[in-house]
């Protein structure tokens, strides 16, 4: 089995053959997380919420009834955090207005 977790300049991202990418990529990205530690003044840290955002909001578009508004519930609060961590940011970064869309996009 393939499994491709990305972090990079392009955004955060995961590539899985398998059926439910998101619990694999909100796994990974969540541990990235955990170690805020490690990560916290670093680029991959808040990428890391925009992966978990992303894979709660692939979630949400394709679950049914309470999964899916519990996935965009997840999806809103990780977008928020990634948000919150580049609010200072050049407000032209690509990465920066797609995640800002996205984010409107679920609400």
């Amino acid at each position: 089995m393939r499994r491709q977790l990305t972090i990079n300049g392009e955004g955060a991202g995961c590539q899985a053959p398998q059926v439910d990418c998101r619990l694999l990529c909100t796994a990974e990205f969540q541990k990235i997380i955990d170690h805020s530690g490690i990560v916290w003044n670093c680029w991959t840290g808040a990428l890391a919420h925009r992966g978990v955002a992303r894979a709660n909001a692939l979630q949400a578009k394709t679950a049914q009834a309470a999964d899916a508004d519990a996935a965009r519930v997840l999806a809103l609060a990780a977008y928020k955090d990634f948000l919150t961590f580049w609010k200072d940011a050049d407000p032209d970064i690509p990465i920066l207005k797609q995640a800002q869309a996205e984010y409107a996009k679920l609400q």
